[in-house]
């Protein structure tokens, strides 16, 4: 059974691992400013940050806080990306509809355009990291434990993939929830198997997170 090694959060401006003594916390009231702003605590360079969605971004400073200073040892055509979420792309469609609404306006926002499927999030992240393997994303009311840690072992049991990232990414109305973990075939200091208990114990303890109630 695939293990789970480590798992990063990304909510009410807070980006930071269970235990981390080096969160990264954003008071900036809106996303665009709050995603900005832990950018730069980072000390990230990476120029095509500042074209994306919120949404990807979202993904993608996650995936920076999940990976900073793991050396990853896979091989990357066996490293997948296995993504859910509630609200799709819905942030970024409304935004799109909303421009379309002038044809000449519509014209001239194919960048904006690029962004109208969630599934976008996956190529940000493997072109960010080099991950080749197999991936997908799924839209759901909710994150269904059962259903990811059953595919995703399937396909670490059929040596499909060696390592993965995995998680639940959403955004809308201004909100950022996001939990993503780094997941292995075999690891000697795994923080937990992946089953349908363990994910679910994550994304509680995400959602504790939005709450204001778990910090620690």
């Amino acid at each position: 059974m695939a293990k789970i090694v480590k798992t990063a959060y990304h909510t009410t401006g807070a980006l930071y691992t269970q235990g981390d003594k080096n969160p990264f916390f954003s008071k900036e009231i809106s996303y665009s400013d709050r995603s900005k702003d832990l950018y730069k605590q980072m000390n990230l360079s990476y120029s095509k940050f500042y074209k994306m969605d919120l949404l990807c971004r979202a993904a993608f400073l996650c995936a920076e806080k999940l990976l900073r200073d793991y050396e990853i040892v896979e091989d990357p055509n066996k490293i997948g990306i296995f993504l859910a979420n509630h609200s799709s792309s819905l942030h970024t469609d409304e935004q799109y509809y909303t421009k379309s609404i002038d044809t000449r306006e519509a014209q001239r926002q194919p960048a904006l355009f690029v962004y109208t499927l969630p599934n976008i999030m996956l190529g940000e992240l493997s072109i960010r990291h080099g991950f080749k393997g197999e991936q997908c994303m799924w839209i759901d009311s909710e994150f269904n434990e059962e259903f990811v840690s059953n595919y995703v072992n399937s396909l670490f049991g059929t040596n499909k993939i060696d390592a993965c990232l995995l998680g639940w990414v959403d955004f809308y109305d201004d909100k950022e929830n996001v939990f993503l973990s780094w997941v292995e075939g075999s690891a000697a200091k795994a923080e937990k198997h992946l089953t349908p208990k363990n994910l679910k114990s994550i994304k509680n303890y995400l959602n504790n997170l939005a709450d204001g109630s778990t910090y620690k």
